[in-house]
């Protein structure tokens, strides 16, 4: 099995080849002053529910309204808890895997050993892969670009009707390594099929 060595492009991309395989990795991690920050959001948000449930528990009986109010409130506390949640772990155990091969462009969002697992793309199904330019003064951009959301992708594809988004959160400069990258091995595979057709 003849491999390369793990080359990286910035701090969270690394990639290699094995036959006839690029197998890309980027890890979702953020500065550890942000996840503490994320973590101590997730912790005051556990915390304030502690104490509305113990409070809720020992009022007395005779404030049945309260019931309903505490009840619309648990599940608004519910759904940003779900979220946050979800953000913790995505920066915890979260990585983006991509490979790209005779078989196609796969594409595979994966928090630590469990996640889903992408369809391969065609290659000649699959349109080519474009940048995302992020427009900072764009709202929804500029949040999907923070710490405390998941974010969106900075490349992408078109295959079988819609969009393929990856790369989340990069830097220009590592999203342009990141296409150019995809681009050339695509560009080799097509010529490797043709050479041997």
């Amino acid at each position: 099995m003849s491999s390369t060595a793990i080359k990286s492009i910035g701090d969270r991309i690394i990639h290699r080849r094995t036959d006839g395989l690029l197998h890309i990795t980027i890890t979702q991690g953020i500065k550890r002053e942000h996840f503490w920050m994320l973590s101590a959001w997730l912790a005051g948000w556990v915390f304030l529910e502690g104490v509305l449930i113990w409070s809720w528990a020992h009022e007395s009986a005779d404030s049945g309204g309260d019931n309903l109010a505490y009840g619309l409130y648990s599940v608004f506390w519910f759904f940003f808890f779900m979220r946050i949640g979800k953000v913790w772990l995505w920066r915890e155990r979260g990585v983006e895997e991509i490979r790209v091969s005779q078989e196609g462009l796969q594409v595979s969002m994966l928090m630590g050993d469990k996640g889903k697992h992408g369809d391969y793309y065609a290659l000649n199904a699959a349109s080519p892969c474009e940048r995302i330019r992020i427009d900072p003064t764009k709202f929804m951009q500029a949040f999907d670009r923070a710490f405390w959301s998941m974010g969106g992708g900075t490349v992408r594809f078109k295959a079988r009707g819609r969009w393929v988004q990856f790369g989340k959160q990069l830097e220009d400069r590592d999203a342009d390594a990141l296409l150019r990258l995809i681009q050339s091995e695509r560009k080799a595979l097509r010529s490797h099929s043709a050479a041997q057709a």
